[in-house]
Order: structure tokens, then sequence, then C-alpha cells
């Protein structure tokens, strides 16, 4: 017994009783257990591709930072075939449980008789984004991340985003035109995807990237004070070239003419002399600090003009409410309907409002 001033407190020690009615605990325990692990894995299961393609980036751009230009197309093959079969596995799932994956969700015949005839169509759409996932970390490992915006931006703005929503409001496709929009936007971008990687010079890659590395290198060395920049110049010079010639190894997979012309470039002193000489060691730090305002300015600007839209201009004036019945089709509200008369035009109906 140990005593305090406010409370006693009472250990009686271990006992054998602790090893009786484990049953009964594990039989709360492992259901418990089950019901957090459960759902973790079960989100986790959703992160595979993403793992997959920040696995590709990563390759692609060491492959790439140390001249093996014979590397990122293999890795970008491997990542397509484990993306694909894994894929193809939960395609196949879904078209043959198409008729009962449904039921987990509702029980309304109406909605079952839907989702089961667009899970075939997202189905296909796994598939693609599967193989976009990958490819898209291939773009981003090599550097063609503005490559990679363009393409996406023509493939779902211009092009997915408009047809799906054609089909969805202009044809009696209805939902499944949303999803041909989709799947065909996918299919776009995954195709075109394919064709940039299968054009791309990767021995060249290769040489853009040790230029890139070594010129950022150069430009903000200079940037030390100037007094120790007064005294040490030269022999920081041959330092850095040094490094930069002896970086450009070997075995490394580009040709031997490309590797004699960057250590021509990069041995030349006038390159770093030049860049300390000219004054932008003077200016730089100005320049970036009105362009990094500037920037972050127009971001701010973006989002309150966003923010003024958003409180302005409610979406249900402009696009107005619509009727959605259960087999997909729908109808537009009057605009002069009050609350109470679309409640009322809904039940007599029987469908469900929506409003942007």
């Amino acid at each position: 017994m140990r005593r305090t001033s406010s409370l006693s407190i009472e250990t009686p020690g271990f006992s054998h009783e602790m090893w009786y009615d484990w049953g009964n605990w594990l039989k709360l325990g492992i259901p418990g257990l089950a019901m957090i692990a459960l759902k973790w894995w079960y989100f986790e299961l959703g992160l595979i591709l993403v793992g997959l393609g920040v696995a590709c980036s990563i390759i692609v751009g060491q492959s790439l930072g140390a001249g093996k230009a014979s590397a990122p197309p293999s890795t970008i093959f491997a990542g397509l075939l484990l993306t694909t079969s894994g894929m193809v596995t939960v395609a196949i799932l879904l078209v043959v449980l198409r008729w009962h994956v449904p039921k987990i969700f509702t029980s309304d015949p109406g909605v079952i008789s839907r989702a089961a005839q667009c899970l075939p169509l997202l189905s296909v759409f796994l598939i693609f984004e599967g193989a976009v996932g990958v490819m898209g970390g291939a773009f981003r490992g090599a550097g063609l991340q503005p490559v990679g915006a363009l393409i996406v931006f023509v493939c779902l703005y211009l092009f997915s985003g408009p047809l799906g929503f054609w089909l969805l409001l202009s044809t009696p496709l209805k939902l499944m035109g949303l999803w041909v929009g989709f799947v065909s936007g996918l299919f776009a971008m995954s195709s075109v995807y394919l064709i940039v990687l299968l054009r791309t010079n990767w021995q060249q890659q290769t040489v853009l990237v040790y230029s890139n590395s070594h010129i950022s290198t150069k430009l903000f060395k200079p940037l030390r004070c100037h007094a120790e920049r007064t005294s040490t110049r030269k022999n920081e010079s041959h330092d850095d070239q040094t490094d930069i010639v002896q970086t450009i190894s070997d075995d490394a997979d580009i040709s031997v003419d490309e590797k004699n012309e960057l250590r021509e470039n990069y041995s030349d002193p006038s390159v770093t002399e030049h860049a300390v000489e000219n004054g932008h060691s003077r200016h730089l730090p100005f320049r970036i600090l009105v362009s990094r305002g500037l920037l972050t300015f127009s971001m701010l600007l973006v989002f309150v003009c966003g923010l003024t839209l958003k409180l302005s201009l409610p979406l249900s004036d402009v696009f107005g409410s619509y009727c959605l019945h259960a087999n997909g089709t729908f109808v537009s509200i009057p605009s002069n309907f009050t609350t109470d008369d679309i409640d009322i035009f809904a039940r007599t109906k029987n469908c469900t409002i929506f409003t942007p």
C-alpha cells in the first residue's frame, strides 16, 4: 500500500489470473485490430501506383545524373509492366463482379444497374491511369515537366473535359458519356507520353543534365563576398573546373565526342571569370528578390480573385438547378422557383435536386 495526501493506490502486483480469459480479450482485440488495419490497407492499396511513379522518377533522374543513358528506357518498361499487370487484374475483377460490387454501397436497383454499366469503362480507366502515373514519373525524372504540363492541359482540359461534358449533356449516353470522355483523355495522354518517351534521345538528356547542373553551380559560386572572391578567384575557378571535368566520368553512357565537348566547355576559365567579372554578383540578389516578390504577389492575386468570384458569383445563379432522375436523365428547374417550389417539384417528379 502506498499512500499520498490526496489518494491511496493499491498495487497487488502480478497474479496468476493474468493467464486466464485470453479468449474473451482476443474476441475483442482481434476484430478491433482488423477494424484499423483493414482501413489502413484499403487506402494504402491505392498508393501503390503513386509509389511506382515516384520510384520511376527517382531512378530516371539518378540514371541521367550518372550518365547512364541506357537505364531510363528499361526502368520505364519495368514500371509499365508492373502497373499494367496489376491494373489488368483489378480491371478483370471489376468487370466480372460489376453486378455485385455496387451492392456493397447501395440496394437501389437503378443505381446498381447504372454502376454496373459504368464499371467496364472504369476498368479501362484504371489501366490507362496506371500507365500515365508511371510515365509521368519518368517525365519528371527526365526534366520534361514543361512538355508534360502541356500534354496534360491539351489532353484533359481541351479534349477530355469538353468531350465528356458534351456526351453527358447532349447525348443519350449521359453518365456513360462522361466516363467515355475521361477514358478518351487518359488514352490520348498515355499515347502522347509514350510517343515522347520513345522519341527521347536519352544520351542527349544526360548531356543536358550535366549542363544544367554545372551551369547552376557556376552561377551561384560568384555570390560570395567581394574580398574573398578577389583573393581566391583563380584557385576556386581551377577547383570548380577540375570537379566538373571529373564528374564527366569515363563510364558515363554518352558518346566520346559529347564527353570531350563537355570537358572543353567546362575547362575554359573564361566562363567562370566572366560570371565573376560581369557584375551579376552585384545585381543577381536584387533581381531574385524582385522576381520572387512578383511571383508571390501574383499567386496571392490569383487566390484573391478566385475567392472574390466564388463569393460574388454563385454558380447556381449561372448554371441553375437540375432535377436528376434515377435513370440518369435530368430536367432544368425554372430559375423563378422558390425553395418550396423546388421541394414540391422534386417530390412530384420523384427526382434528386442538384445545384452546383
